[in-house]
Order: C-alpha cells, then sequence, then structure tokens
C-alpha cells in the first residue's frame, strides 16, 4: 500500500503541459503579446479550477493569434513568475495554485518575419509542438546561440528571404548571422540553400 501510495503521488507531481490543462478545463489561461517578436515575448496568466497544478511547455509549442495581422509564435520555455513588469522570478515551470491567479513570462519567438510585433491587445491559443522548430530550440540551447541568431533562423527556417528584408524587421549584425548559420547547419539545415547565406557560400566555393 505504501508503495502504491508513493508511486501515485510522484504520477501525481508529474507537470501537465500546458495545452492539456487547458483542453481538460483544469486552468484557464490568457496569452497575450507585450510588443516584442522575440524573447520574453508573451505573458500568460494562468487561474486553476481548485487544484494547485505545476505546468510546463514544451519547446516547439505554437501559439496562434486571434488576429490573421499578428504572427504565430513559437515558445522556447517559460522563463519565471511575473513580480511586477519588467520584473519575475526565475522557473521553468509554472505551479498554478488552487485559488486566484498568476502570471508568467514565457520565452517565444515569432515564426512569420512579415507580420508586425505582438500587441498588448493580441490574444494566442495554444497549439502542437513543431518539430522543426523544436529542434532549432534545443540546437541554440546546446550551443548557447542567443536571442537574436535563434529568431533569424526560425525565420529562416519558414521561409526564404535576403539580408536586406530581416535588416529591415531586425538589426542583425555580422556576428548574428555567423551564429544563425551555425545554429542553423547544425540543426539539419543547409543555410547554402537559403538566399540569406548563398552569396557568402559562392564566394567561399569560388576558385
Amino acid at each position: 500500500m505504501t508503495a502504491a501510495l508513493l508511486t501515485l503521488g510522484a504520477w501525481a507531481a508529474e507537470p501537465t503541459p500546458l495545452g492539456t490543462a487547458i483542453d481538460a478545463g483544469s486552468i484557464t489561461a490568457e496569452l497575450r503579446g507585450n510588443g516584442s517578436s522575440t524573447g520574453d515575448a508573451i505573458f500568460a496568466t494562468l487561474k486553476s479550477g481548485g487544484q494547485e497544478l505545476t505546468i510546463d511547455v514544451a519547446a516547439g509549442t505554437v501559439l496562434t493569434a486571434a488576429s490573421a495581422e499578428a504572427p504565430r509564435m513559437v515558445v522556447a520555455a517559460s522563463k519565471g513568475r511575473m513580480l511586477g513588469y519588467g520584473w519575475f522570478q526565475p522557473s521553468t515551470s509554472m505551479t498554478v495554485a488552487a485559488t486566484g491567479s498568476t502570471q508568467w513570462v514565457l520565452e517565444s519567438y515569432a515564426i512569420e518575419l512579415g507580420k508586425r510585433h505582438p500587441e498588448q491587445t493580441d490574444r494566442y491559443t495554444v497549439g502542437a509542438v513543431d518539430a522543426t522548430l523544436a529542434a532549432l530550440i534545443q540546437k541554440a540551447d546546446e550551443l548557447k546561440s542567443g536571442p537574436a541568431a535563434l529568431q533569424t533562423a526560425i525565420w529562416a527556417s519558414t521561409a526564404d528571404f535576403e539580408l536586406d528584408k530581416l535588416r529591415e524587421r531586425f538589426p542583425a549584425g555580422d556576428e548574428t548571422m555567423t551564429a544563425a548559420r551555425t545554429l542553423y547547419e547544425a540543426a539539419g539545415h543547409d543555410p547554402c540553400a537559403h538566399s540569406l547565406w548563398e552569396a557568402s557560400c559562392s564566394e567561399a566555393n569560388a576558385p
């Protein structure tokens, strides 16, 4: 009996995926933008249905905006619980109390380059994990690529565009482009097949 209770307790302590908890009605969630496309870009307000829960969100989870003008976002990780605007307590999982609500910061990145920044009025719903984006996020963590390189690689994985178009939206310097290329290639993509790096590949292969 004791062993069975210990096993049950260990199982009950396992974090619940964010989408699963929402679908089951265990929590209600409001996910919104904050004006940024990169990094600490999504705020999540979570409220339990009456039971304390530990929630996690898988890297690569796609968030879809209610407005077609706002980009889809991909979550890299939970950064922590909000203590005030611009301040949070670091945590990779989210504990939702049985009563009241808590606010969390989700490290997230825009998927579409050509769309505007997510605004505070933009509301998001939780979708499935995108395996391609999850692989980029995992490699970025391993390589310590940094947010700018990861954002560039995410955009490169979803569309083809030239450097001028990227720099209209994002201050991507040489260091960022080198780190993004390394990440892009490490995740299994061919940088020489993308317009961002095609010219540098041609120069490197020139006789």
